[in-house]
């Protein structure tokens, strides 16, 4: 296994919206060092971890865990966060938009990476039905700067 520094070695920083990930690329390490026992599994996952959050790892429904997996569960029941229905919020989608905006869209790529992320994000709040197209369609020009905007309007109106 890596030291906890090494730059191969998983990191936690207690975003529960990357715990599930986290826990993958542990595994993966675990798989790879052939380690199956739960002690010396919990042991590494917490050693890869933020302190304080590692520390709030050992409760009761944590601690009566048999298995890795009930004991992922009890982990991942910490953080609502972690659940899949709370991936994104309008909040993502406005600091998104904010970003841009503010760092401005100079080439093709930015506004590709910029429309892949905002489609990620908008595609996810329309599935689980939290905003509606209008809204979508009403976000996706904000997060152009001023200048960038008006040239697009006026080559609409052409």
């Amino acid at each position: 296994m890596p030291a906890r520094t090494h730059p191969s070695a998983p990191r936690f920083n207690g975003d529960g919206r990357q715990l599930k990930r986290y826990f993958k690329d542990v595994e993966e390490l675990l798989r790879g060092a052939q380690i199956f026992d739960l002690p010396t599994r919990v042991y590494h996952a917490k050693r890869y971890a933020d302190p304080l959050d590692a520390e709030s790892w050992i409760g009761a429904n944590i601690a009566a865990a048999t298995t890795w997996d009930q004991w992922k569960e009890a982990v991942i029941a910490l953080y609502p966060e972690a659940s899949e229905d709370w991936k994104y919020s309008y909040g993502n989608l406005d600091r998104l938009t904010q970003e841009f905006r503010k760092k401005g869209i100079f080439a093709k790529t930015e506004l590709g990476n910029y429309h892949r992320r905002f489609k990620a994000i908008s595609d996810f709040l329309l599935g689980k039905g939290r905003v509606s197209q209008t809204q979508i369609n009403l976000e996706f020009p904000k997060g152009f700067h001023d200048s960038l905007r008006t040239e697009v309007e006026a080559r609409l109106k052409q």
